[in-house]
């Protein structure tokens, strides 16, 4: 409490430092006479402590601001801090101090300057009076000249003064001889004259310049010392910070004991719901399991119809409607590669096609140019499949196809397994015979097939069992029961093949 209390009080001794401050610069101010945006000097003194008083308020406001932004640095720093601030208040007063001195060294240069520029006055007072002396000067040798000139004229029609006129001329010799000296004299003191103005011209420049790069540094250093004060003024204000952001910790801790509860309330509801959820879980399940027999009842089906058709097209049909006519990876990383792979799977296609008694691969401009741009910009590996769109006949001379490119994903993990099915193996007394049990496995085979394509298999090479049929057929002629029967992958099935696979019993 006493450390908050003296920190409130050196608050309010800066800010009645910082408030004197403005009250003496408008006062000073005010007797410069000087001038803010064509106010009277007491209008602009009273502007200035205005001022003073917003920079109160707003080194308040930062010196807040940043306390907050600064608070456990401070808390790591106090010991330095106060060193800081004392080497700050040492380095203040030297800056004040120097401060005082280029103000007093302004003063002397401006003396010197209002002495100069007296000096200067007179001098040009001196040289108006000399420029007249010179001006009567030559009056007065005209007139003397004017003067010869008619005494000439005068001798010259009286022969007889010939003898007084020559004195009288040989006197104005002597006076013109006299004023050509003075006039001498006075324009040696006029070039003087001169010259020491030009002396008096550089000295007022050169002080000029001096004093215009004391007030220049003495304004560098009033800056520095406002720097000085503002930092001063942060670090006095931070400690205050510090201990409201202790009291503001203690809080939130409070906050969060309270909030640590409600999470072990909010955890109890989260459970219950879970459990909830897993009773729905299983019943879903056990409507998954439903719908897939329906699912698998539906593909056979399917496989029954398509050998059907099979059957009944063999002797015209070439290639059927949704029958993948030829697939294979292609990869490229530039346009031109991309071209050249295509035109190398259209020809294997092709050859592929005409060993099946059919014509070649036809594929269009459109199609050719849309597959080699998306092979170009992927630059990754693609599975590209022919299929045919519809039913073509051996007679056809050309093959049309359907261009589809997919990623080379993976179908199935190992291990996972693809279809199951219950095969009715009979008693001891009335086993089921061995065709019985090749037809019921030739059936899961077909419907492994069928799953397989829907999941979206494209591969050349037929399927590969691991477990021949009629090794399973053997180990199920000695059970009993029905048993089932599952199709397994036994590496990884990707999009483009192979499918190795592995027959096994279940249960």
């Amino acid at each position: 409490m006493t450390y908050i209390v003296g920190l409130v009080l050196l608050l309010i001794i800066l800010a009645g430092v910082i408030a004197y401050a403005g009250d003496r610069l408008g006062a000073w101010v005010g007797r410069k006479r000087l001038s803010l945006f064509g106010a009277r000097p007491r209008v602009t003194g009273q502007i200035v402590g205005m001022l003073a008083g917003v920079a109160i308020m707003l080194t308040t406001l930062l010196v807040l601001s940043a306390a907050f932004e600064n608070a456990t640095a401070t808390l790591l720093n106090a010991q330095r801090t106060a060193q800081e601030l004392s080497s700050l208040q040492a380095e203040r007063r030297e800056l004040v101090a120097h401060v005082e001195d280029l103000q007093a060294q302004i003063e002397r240069g401006q003396g010197e300057l209002a002495s100069a520029r007296e000096q200067l006055e007179g001098m040009q007072e001196e040289l108006g009076s000399t420029q007249e002396r010179l001006q009567s000067a030559m009056v007065r040798l005209e007139q003397a000249q004017a003067l010869q000139e008619q005494r000439e004229r005068d001798a010259a029609a009286a022969r007889d003064d010939a003898q007084a006129a020559r004195l009288e001329a040989q006197t104005l010799r002597e006076q013109i001889e006299e004023l050509e000296g003075e006039m001498a004299v006075i324009q040696s003191e006029l070039d003087e004259r001169n010259r020491l103005l030009e002396e008096q011209d550089q000295l007022l420049s050169e002080i000029e310049q001096q004093i215009g790069a004391l007030e220049g540094e003495a304004q560098a250093l009033r800056d520095q010392n406002e720097q000085l004060r503002s930092q001063n003024q942060n670090l006095v204000n931070v400690n205050a910070s510090l201990e409201q952001r202790a009291e503001d910790l203690g809080s939130r801790n409070s906050q969060l004991e309270m909030r640590n509860l409600d999470l072990v309330q909010i955890n109890q509801q989260l459970l219950e719901d879970v459990r909830a959820s897993n009773q729905r879980v299983d019943e879903l399940q056990g409507n998954l399991w439903s719908l897939q027999a329906e699912l698998e009842e539906r593909s056979r089906r399917l496989a029954e119809i398509q050998t059907e058709l099979s059957v009944a097209s063999d002797g015209e049909l070439s290639f059927r409607r949704g029958e993948v006519i030829y697939s294979g990876l292609l990869e490229a990383q530039t346009l031109e590669q991309a071209r050249s792979a295509v035109a190398a799977l259209v020809r294997e296609a092709s050859s592929a096609s005409t060993r099946r008694g059919a014509g070649e691969i036809s594929l269009r401009a459109e199609q050719f140019d849309s597959l080699v741009s998306l092979l170009g910009e992927t630059g990754e590996e693609l599975l590209v499949v022919f299929i045919s769109p519809r039913n073509q006949f051996r007679t056809a001379a050309q093959v049309e196809v359907q261009v589809e490119a997919y990623e080379n994903g993976q179908l199935f993990e190992a291990g996972q397994l693809i279809t199951s099915g219950t095969v009715h193996v009979g008693s001891p007394a009335l086993r089921a015979s061995q065709s019985d049990l090749r037809t019921e496995i030739l059936e899961l085979v077909r419907e492994t097939e069928s799953r397989l394509t829907m999941a979206g298999l494209f591969s050349p090479e037929p399927i590969d069992f691991r477990v021949s049929e009629d090794a399973l057929v053997r180990q199920l002629l000695q059970m009993s029961g029905e048993v089932t029967v599952g199709v397994m992958a036994a590496q990884p099935v990707l999009r483009s093949g192979p499918a190795v696979l592995e027959l096994l019993i279940l249960r």
